[in-house]
């Protein structure tokens, strides 16, 4: 196997630094701002901030999923998926109506998971176990 910095240097390692870090950055910052988000909706009382807390932690059923949909279409469908799933909740959040929120809240919480999912499978089938913590980490 190849040494921690040729595996780092490597094209394969950069695309997918890239991929990762350009959903990772917008989720984050679509996490934090959520209940601001809601409450400028219209969400006074907080009912749909706690009904996109039970959403997201759910979300971590579909981890499996993504192992699966990995395992049977490969990555780039799977990155496809993970894309449009984040790119439809952040264009649904841009929509000042609080009633269709719940489609950003499925979408979002399940792309997020699956990002993660991505992320730490791609890393070990493309580069193996040697350098995981450092490359992955």
């Amino acid at each position: 196997l190849a040494s921690f910095w040729v595996q780092a240097r490597s094209p394969e390692y950069q695309l997918v630094l890239i991929f990762f870090a350009s959903n990772v950055l917008p989720a984050q910052f679509t996490v934090g701002t959520i209940g601001v988000q809601l409450e400028r909706k219209g969400d006074v009382n907080g009912v749909h901030t706690r009904a996109y807390s039970i959403i997201f932690a759910s979300a971590a059923l579909a981890a499996p999923l993504a192992g699966m949909a990995i395992d049977r279409y490969g990555f780039p469908p799977v990155m496809a998926a993970i894309n449009a799933a984040l790119a439809i909740s952040y264009a649904v959040l841009m929509v000042p109506l609080l009633s269709i929120q719940p489609i950003a809240y499925v979408a979002y919480s399940v792309g997020r998971v699956c990002l993660w999912a991505l992320w730490f499978a791609y890393v070990a089938a493309e580069f193996g176990f040697k350098n995981y913590g450092k490359l992955a980490g």
